[in-house]
């Protein structure tokens, strides 16, 4: 797990239209072409937690796949770039979420935006519609997970961990949000 003491949850692994469902357990389904895979995962290091999530395509990409990926990419860009501190969960919520609205896909972005990381993987502040209160201060380390989940088709989630400096915001985990056609 290099560095890795041990998993901050169960990892999720979900394909096809398992894809759509926001927490989904794995199945017994085989992965085929056209399929949208979604890894969720999160391990400790050095007693902090960290929750990363990634969707990748298989084989042969639908415009309605790429589509809706694109979406996801730019709400969760144009969230990471607007984080800072002193905003409210609601109002970092609100970038991400008011992207995905227009495009047409509110209905189905159906989690909050992201939460706070520490020594549990769920922590304050909540980056959520409902977190209208609670600011988020310097040093804090969130998640950024929008999401779109189609019922019967698949779904997409892109996550990052960031953390909130006096100038905005640092990407702490590594990858690539393209999208990854295997």
């Amino acid at each position: 797990m290099l560095g890795a003491e041990k998993e901050a949850f169960d990892i999720i692994v979900v394909t096809g239209e398992h894809s759509a469902w926001v927490h989904g357990r794995a199945t017994e389904q085989k992965i085929k072409s056209g399929d949208m895979i979604t890894f969720d995962f999160g391990f400790y290091v050095d007693g902090f937690a960290s929750d990363v999530t990634r969707t990748v395509a298989v084989g042969k990409v639908s415009d309605e796949q790429r589509k809706v990926y694109g979406i996801v990419q730019e709400a969760h860009r144009t969230a990471i770039a607007s984080a800072k501190a002193g905003m409210t969960g609601k109002e970092l919520d609100t970038v991400a979420r008011d992207i995905i609205t227009a495009a047409g896909y509110g209905d189905y972005f159906q989690h909050s935006l992201g939460h706070g990381l520490g020594i549990l993987v769920h922590e304050n502040p909540a980056i959520s519609s409902r977190n209208d209160k609670g600011k988020i201060p310097i040093g804090a380390v969130i998640t950024i997970e929008p999401g779109i989940y189609l019922p019967g088709k698949f779904g997409v989630r892109i996550e990052d961990d960031i953390l909130i400096t006096e100038t905005g915001c640092e990407i702490l985990s590594s990858g690539s949000s393209e999208l990854l056609v295997l």
